[in-house]
C-alpha cells in the first residue's frame, strides 16, 4: 500500500498529468509507486502507461480526493475533511486570533449581551466574533494562569463593568493589539489597565501598550515576600533603558525604586498565591 504522504500525492498527480510516459526523477516517491505496481523506476527514470494513470486516478478516488487539485495542507482538519479522508493532515491551528475574556465585575456587555458566567470561567472565541464590548474598564492580564484564576478580591477598587482580557501568547492565541480592541469598545470613557509581572520586563511591556493604568502590588504587603533575583538580574537593563528614555511616569516611581532596591522580580503567580493586595495606579 502506498503511504498517504503529501510527496506521494504530488508525485502521483505529476504522473497522471505528464504527457511523456517516461521522465527523469530523483523523487523517493517514484520507487514507492513502482514497488506498489504503479509504473516502473530504473536508472533514475520513471516509466508508466495510460493504465498506470487510470489506476492512480482510481487511487485518488478511493481516498475521496480530486486528483486535479493540489492537497492544501495549511488548512484546518475540518477543511481537510472536505478534500479527502486524511483530515489529520490539516496543519492550520484552529485557535488563531482567538480571544479569552471574562467579566471581573457585573455589568459587562459583549455584542450587546451581559456576560454572566460562573466564577473562574471565561469566554473563548475568534476575534472576528467580537463586534462590541460595552464596559467601563478593561484589565489586560499578562499571564494565562493569573487570567484563569483571576482573584478580583486582591484588586483594590474594581468598579462596575470591568472586563478581564488575556493578553495572549504564541502557543494559544495571538498577542492582543490594544488599538484593535479599542476600535470595538463602545464607550469613549473606557479605561485600559495592564496587570503583569512586577519586574522590569513587566513594567516595560505595560508602558509599551500605552494604557491608562497598571495593577501593581501594595508595597506595604510585598516587603516581606521573597522574590526572584534572577528575574531582576536578567531584566535590570530594561529599567535602565526606560530611565534613559525618560518614559517612566512619576506615579510608578516608588515601585521602580523598590525593584532597584530589592533586586528581585515578582511574578503574577507568586503574588497571587501569597495573596498580595494589588493597587490600580494611574500612569
Amino acid at each position: 500500500m502506498i503511504d498517504s504522504s503529501i510527496r506521494n500525492f504530488e508525485f502521483a498527480r505529476k504522473v497522471i498529468t505528464n504527457r511523456d510516459l517516461r521522465f527523469k526523477t530523483t523523487a523517493k516517491a517514484a520507487q514507492e509507486l513502482a514497488d506498489n505496481g504503479y509504473g516502473s523506476f530504473s536508472k533514475g527514470y520513471f516509466s508508466f502507461d495510460s493504465r498506470t494513470q487510470q489506476h492512480l486516478k482510481d487511487w485518488f478516488k478511493s481516498m475521496d480526493m480530486d486528483w486535479t487539485k493540489k492537497l492544501e495542507t495549511g488548512r484546518s482538519r475540518t477543511d481537510m475533511a472536505g478534500q479527502s479522508i486524511y483530515e489529520k493532515k490539516g496543519a492550520k491551528t484552529v485557535k488563531k486570533n482567538w480571544v479569552k475574556l471574562k467579566a471581573g465585575t457585573s455589568g459587562c456587555k459583549l455584542n450587546g449581551k451581559l456576560i454572566d458566567l460562573p466564577d473562574n470561567t471565561h469566554l473563548e472565541f475568534e476575534e472576528l466574533e467580537l463586534k462590541s464590548l460595552d464596559i467601563n474598564e478593561l484589565i489586560i492580564v499578562e499571564n494565562l494562569d493569573t487570567f484563569r484564576d483571576f482573584r478580583k478580591e486582591l484588586i483594590e477598587g474594581m468598579g462596575p463593568a470591568t472586563a478581564i482580557l488575556y493578553r495572549g501568547d504564541r502557543d494559544d492565541t495571538r498577542t492582543i493589539k490594544l488599538p484593535d480592541i479599542k476600535k470595538l469598545i463602545t464607550k469613549n470613557t473606557t479605561s485600559y489597565v495592564i496587570y503583569g509581572d512586577f519586574d522590569p520586563a513587566g513594567i516595560e511591556i505595560s508602558l509599551s501598550m500605552n494604557c491608562d493604568g497598571m495593577i501593581l502590588p501594595d508595597l506595604a504587603h510585598i516587603s516581606g515576600l521573597k522574590g526572584n533575583a534572577t528575574l531582576y538580574s536578567d531584566q535590570h537593563h530594561q529599567l535602565a533603558r526606560m530611565e534613559d528614555k525618560g518614559i517612566i511616569p512619576s506615579s510608578i516611581l516608588p515601585w521602580v525604586e523598590y525593584l532597584k532596591e530589592a533586586k528581585q522580580g515578582f511574578t503574577q503567580e507568586r503574588m497571587a498565591v501569597k495573596s498580595i493586595p494589588q493597587l490600580r495606579v494611574q500612569i
